[in-house]
């Protein structure tokens, strides 16, 4: 399993106000993010995985990723392996007379991702490490 290293930074918490409309600041905790990995990686590790070329993996991860994309925005719920499904969602103004309830009314669309269930268990076993205190 994995290990997600951590560092601690301070940093005012809104919610927590004092009587004089003071934030306090405290130390919260965050995972460090270390970088972002592309589908030229992917493909990489794919093709050192499999015995497979890299341009072959790529070309078939992409052909994946342009049908994920169309399915998804065709209204489908794209379910990915043991990492979760995707769904377009949308958030509307609320109409009292049905009546009233138009394409118009949508203030925004966005995608919603679900973990799978293994892939929430996965989580639970990550080990945490404290590595950087700001």
């Amino acid at each position: 399993m994995g290990t997600i290293q951590l560092r601690s930074k301070k940093q005012g918490i809104g919610f927590m106000k004092d009587e004089e409309g003071i934030v306090p600041k405290r130390f919260v905790t965050r995972a460090v993010k270390y970088s972002t990995i592309d589908i030229n990686e992917i493909a990489q590790h794919c093709a050192d995985d499999s015995g497979v070329s890299r341009a072959t993996v790529k070309a078939a991860v992409k052909a994946i990723l342009l049908q994920f994309e169309e399915m998804l925005l065709n209204g489908h719920i794209v379910k990915v392996g043991n990492l979760g499904s995707f769904r377009l969602a949308t958030i509307s103004k609320g109409v009292k007379d049905p009546t009233q309830v138009s394409v118009e009314n949508i203030v925004r669309k966005h995608i919603i991702f679900t973990p799978s269930p293994e892939l929430k268990h996965q989580i639970l076993a990550v080990n945490l490490r404290m590595t950087v205190i700001v």
